[in-house]
């Protein structure tokens, strides 16, 4: 995965590996479609880089992200809500693939929060995170 992938792509497969969708099916990254109603999307919003400055040294970096659940169902959303909550504030997740280990501890920063409904009068419910993701190369 690397410091390469986006922060929202891992966290998309996170939630994917928890039972929570399917990754491009109803867990999407950056651009929330119209279509399934009922879906999670993650935005990257920033956070802080570290210090290093080139990648063979480059240490552990703490990027935030934003979590939006949009549901036909006000209540089924917020416990969508609940379910990503349980499986992301102060936990540790770990991705492997064949070039590298990453590990990713998050937390809650703002508490969920009804935001709008959409064109289509669905409701849109989002929370905040940030984590620190380190990433070990493997040899």
């Amino acid at each position: 995965m690397s410091y390469e992938t986006p922060i929202e792509y891992q966290i998309a497969i996170i939630l994917q590996d928890n039972g929570l969708g399917t990754f491009a099916t109803d867990i999407f990254c950056a651009k929330e479609p119209d279509a399934p109603d009922d879906c999670i999307t993650i935005y990257n919003t920033g956070g802080i880089p570290d210090d290093c400055l080139d990648r063979d040294s480059r240490g552990a970096e703490s990027p935030n992200f934003q979590v939006r659940v949009r549901n036909n169902d006000y209540l089924a959303g917020y416990a969508v809500m609940e379910s990503i909550r349980e499986v992301l504030n102060k936990k540790s997740n770990t991705i492997t693939d064949s070039v590298d280990v990453t590990t990713i501890e998050s937390w809650m920063i703002t508490l969920p929060n009804s935001i709008m409904r959409d064109t289509t009068n669905r409701p849109v419910i989002t929370a905040n995170f940030s984590c620190l993701r380190d990433v070990v190369v493997l040899d």
